[in-house]
């Protein structure tokens, strides 16, 4: 018979035999290879069991655990919970994704105006410019050269009248 299956009929028997004493209580200690099983809580830092497992009791009373179920309850289903093991190369190719994700972010939300920078000027074609201030000067030229024709005999509604002219071509 084998150390484990003994120890196992050892901790059963001890189980049905005590009503003072659990098999709850008792717990699988492991350190440096070797196993054993004691009452209470295990007085070395354990291996982390890395599946967890949903049991269902008798009466209905659901628990969700790294240890496996009691005896009479149910396992409704276990699922592993081990990290994936990422190479160093993948873990660099995914931060460089990460990194020009962000930076394609940080560049469509500029582009749509939603990054928060405020924008103090207003864009104008090249050409625009150019055109705009010869329809000013233009404006202006003309101006001057009805009120020279007019002399002092101007009146305020022609002055208004020009002035607007004015206005509106140099806004």
């Amino acid at each position: 018979m084998s150390r484990k299956l003994a120890m196992h009929i050892w901790l059963l028997w001890l189980a049905l035999a005590s009503p003072v004493v659990s098999a709850q209580s008792f717990h699988k200690c492991t350190a440096e290879g070797r196993t054993w099983y004691q009452d209470g809580a295990c007085s070395v830092p354990q291996d982390f069991d890395r599946t967890l497992r949903k049991c269902v009791s008798p009466s209905g009373a659901v628990s969700i655990q790294h240890e496996p179920c009691p005896p009479k309850s149910k396992t409704a289903w276990a699922r592993s919970t081990a990290p994936e093991y990422v190479s160093e190369a993948k873990r660099r190719r995914l931060a460089d994704e990460a990194r020009q994700r962000e930076a394609n972010s940080r560049y469509l939300s500029h582009l749509a105006g939603t990054d928060g920078a405020s924008c103090s000027y207003r864009y104008t074609p090249p050409s625009q410019p150019n055109q705009k201030h010869a329809a000013c000067e233009r404006a202006k030229q003309y101006r001057e050269s009805v009120l020279r024709q007019v002399g002092l005999a101007r009146t305020f509604e022609l002055l208004r009248a020009l002035n607007a002219q004015v206005y509106d071509a140099c806004k």
